[in-house]
């Protein structure tokens, strides 16, 4: 969804742990990292340089083990030295530009002066995604995802009005393009007395749900103005409903 254009900044901590002298912690760490970043890293390829899934694999592939762990790059990464996602961003880029110029010299036998894949990178024609939203938008549908199976954790046994209503009212409409269930159909099928019961069910959903997303936000944002500037972005875009 294109109105996802956040990509929370990632906890230093967690940053630090990754870059510190090998450990069990310290590839647990860089794991926990890896596994979160690389759809955007995928996703940021294949959408800058045009090429396909296996091609874009590939080359993740390459920078995560040529850049990440063999030159150990989490531990370059500096606080106080801009966003983390930006940091990763610059270096994926790097190493992808140097890839498709190794592969272009290649195949001229070794002159490196022609032109190369990484020269049209930033063309973008009518229409077309910049690629830097599209990794932002790919984090934040992969922050919400999280937030909300916490939200079905927390409410689909216990209270199973508060998700159902959450569910047809907001996660289905903002996610799958449903229409909105009619407040008719949920009071039939959810048990509410009347309407103003069910769309009061809705606010205290929603008011569950900020706090749930606010908490996973807060597990990659250093300061609390920031959770709060990007909770607000991603509740905007679910707002409404």
């Amino acid at each position: 969804m294109s109105e996802f254009q956040l990509f929370p900044t990632t906890h230093w901590s967690l940053v630090a742990r990754a870059g510190e002298d090998p450990s069990v912690a310290q590839r647990d760490a860089l794991g926990d990292l890896l596994r979160k970043y690389l759809p955007a890293f995928r996703t940021y390829v294949i959408s800058k340089y045009r090429i396909d899934r296996d091609r874009a694999d590939d080359l993740v592939s390459g920078f995560v083990a040529s850049r990440v762990v063999e030159k150990n790059l989490i531990g370059k990464a500096e606080l106080g030295r801009g966003k983390f996602r930006n940091f990763l961003m610059t270096a994926l880029e790097r190493y992808s530009i140097d890839q498709f110029r190794e592969e272009s010299a290649q195949k001229r036998g070794g002159d490196r002066s022609g032109e190369d894949i990484s020269e049209h990178a930033d063309r973008l024609g009518d229409g077309e995604a910049d690629p830097s939203a599209e990794f932002d938008a790919g984090w934040a549908r992969q922050v919400v995802r999280q937030a909300i199976d916490r939200m079905r954790d927390a409410t689909a046994t216990t209270r199973p009005d508060l998700w159902g209503v959450f569910d047809d009212r907001v996660i289905g409409p903002a996610f799958d393009g449903d229409t909105p269930t009619a407040y008719d159909d949920l009071i039939r099928r959810l048990g509410f007395k009347d309407e103003g019961q069910a769309a009061n069910a809705l606010q205290t959903a929603k008011r569950i749900f900020s706090r749930i997303l606010r908490g996973v936000v807060a597990e990659y944002a250093m300061t609390a103005d920031e959770v709060d500037e990007e909770v607000g972005v991603l509740l905007s875009a679910l707002g409404g409903r």
